[in-house]
């Protein structure tokens, strides 16, 4: 392999010398408005900013996920009331049941719709949020129709 001779070194064009491949490309002037990038910048905007996240819809998801799991859990805490102690302390422990998850159902249906109602904000989260709150309060409905029915059917 041979190498080809050196060029000849050519006058340099001002400040710049053009080097070996010619002269450097001349950079694009930026847009009218719009400053160039500067070094360290940060990545350029697309769309989407602070303004993306839906507080009141993840605060819904949550209190609908609490609920929910509140639920769950009272299962297991009124088996064993049921289990070791007398009546009218498992009905004591409804009543505190149906209002927790009443309260948690409540503001959770408050925060979905907030986030349902926000503009330019994602709203899947908030409508699971709300859709879960709504289940709740189902559950605290069928709670407190439960010994009317009852009451009802053996009187």
């Amino acid at each position: 392999m041979s190498t080809p001779p050196p060029s000849a070194p050519r006058p340099a064009d001002g400040p710049a010398s053009a080097g070996p491949y010619g002269v450097p490309p001349a950079r694009p002037s930026p847009a009218r408005g719009y400053a160039p990038p500067t070094f360290g910048s940060t990545a350029p905007a697309t769309g989407r900013g602070p303004a993306t996240r839906n507080v009141p819809g993840l605060v819904s998801l949550i209190l609908g996920a609490a609920t929910l799991l509140w639920s769950f859990a009272f299962v297991f805490v009124q088996a064993v009331a049921i289990a070791n102690t007398s009546p009218s302390a498992v009905g004591a422990l409804s009543v505190v049941n149906l209002t927790v998850q009443g309260l948690l159902s409540v503001a959770g249906l408050v925060f979905g719709v907030i986030g349902l109602v926000i503009r330019d904000r994602p709203r899947a989260i908030a409508g699971i949020g709300t859709g879960l709150a709504s289940a709740g309060l189902v559950g605290v409905a069928v709670g407190l129709a439960f010994p009317l029915v009852m009451g009802l059917a053996y009187s």
